[in-house]
């Protein structure tokens, strides 16, 4: 259970692409594009009522290696998803899956 006593607006998770073995986790990962964080936090520490749902709206990745690489990013803009890969810019599907994960980035749902 997590002790926060506040939810903040932006939450983040990352996932363990490098182990300690020198070799990056090409494990596929699935992940959600709306999260509810209540099953985690003591319902004691927030106020009754308290948003607790995120909403994706961002995925940090990497592919290659340990040694060498790429980090591109898929956002969300206007409620369409593109990839943002150096220069290259392009709009996309979002699956909702991927091997090359490193961080996802969500937005508090209705947060005033």
């Amino acid at each position: 259970i997590l002790n926060i006593n506040n939810f903040n607006k932006i939450f983040t998770k990352m996932h363990m692409l490098f182990f300690l073995t020198n070799r990056k986790n090409n494990m596929s990962i699935k992940y959600d594009e709306i999260v509810n964080l209540r099953e985690y936090v003591d319902p004691n520490l927030f106020p009754v009522g308290e948003v607790t749902e995120y909403k994706l709206f961002g995925v940090s990745n990497h592919a290659g290696t340990m040694d060498f690489g790429n980090y591109f990013a898929y956002i969300k803009v206007k409620d369409k998803w593109y990839q943002f890969n150096d220069e290259q810019v392009r709009e996309m599907h979002m699956g909702f899956e991927g091997t090359n994960v490193y961080c996802l980035f969500y937005e508090k749902i209705n947060f005033n």
